[in-house]
């Protein structure tokens, strides 16, 4: 079977490693505001949520929810100061855009990140220009798990639910791909094991390699939705 018309990502965890520059970030930021740090393997299982929500968990009563905001803000300034450096992109990310343009795939791109370090990461590991519609989480009423974002890149591209896949690592992506009514394929070498995302009734793929095979053949990588 030929590949879908349109194949859309999400950023952080499926195409680029960023989970050292992450966890740097975020403690850090709790250390200068002189909170307690978190573990990084509690970061690492909240990669792909919304950065306000992931502080409202790690932060200890009584701060307030007013409070957040300072912290979200030192936050982004941060790591567009000093961790963008230190994504990494996944193994085979470039092959694999590489290979679904030359069949002329759409491409596009969804992720929880603000708009400024996406960019940011896509202009540091090579992946500027690549995507026909880029939709950041500071660009969505609601991010994901909401389908807004998918749903706005199925209609400025004009291609339907049933043309379409998105390739994620987390939950939420699973999610917004289901509420969206697109295929999802989830690789595990991202922000959650392969056992969660089987559960959650995705389709499995241990890399971005196996996602190309599944995407070229129409089969599935792991577990049959």
């Amino acid at each position: 079977m030929p590949f879908p018309r349109l194949v859309a990502f999400d950023l952080d965890g499926t195409l680029v490693d960023s989970r050292e520059a992450i966890v740097g970030t975020f403690n850090g930021v709790l250390a200068r505001a002189g909170l307690p740090r978190v573990e990084p393997a509690w970061i690492h299982g909240q990669i792909g949520q919304p950065l306000r929500d992931m502080l409202r968990r790690a932060v200890p009563p009584p701060l307030r929810p007013d409070d957040l905001g300072p912290l979200e803000a030192a936050y982004h300034q941060a790591f567009l100061q000093h961790a963008v450096a230190r994504v990494k992109p996944q193994v085979h990310a470039l092959a694999l855009l590489d290979t679904l343009a030359a069949a002329d795939v759409a491409l596009a791109l969804v992720t929880t990140r603000q708009r400024g370090s996406t960019d940011a990461i896509l202009a540091h590991v090579g992946l500027a220009g690549r995507f026909a519609r880029v939709v950041a989480g500071d660009e969505v009423a609601s991010p994901k798990p909401d389908p807004e974002g998918l749903l706005r890149v199925l209609a400025d591209l004009g291609v339907s639910a049933e043309d379409a896949v998105y390739v994620g690592d987390t939950r939420v992506d699973v999610e917004a791909g289901d509420a969206a009514g697109v295929r999802v394929v989830a690789v595990a070498h991202g922000a959650a094991a392969a056992e969660e995302l089987a559960a959650l009734g995705a389709e499995v793929a241990a890399d971005l390699r196996e996602v190309e095979a599944c995407l070229g053949t129409g089969a599935p990588a792991g577990v049959q939705r």
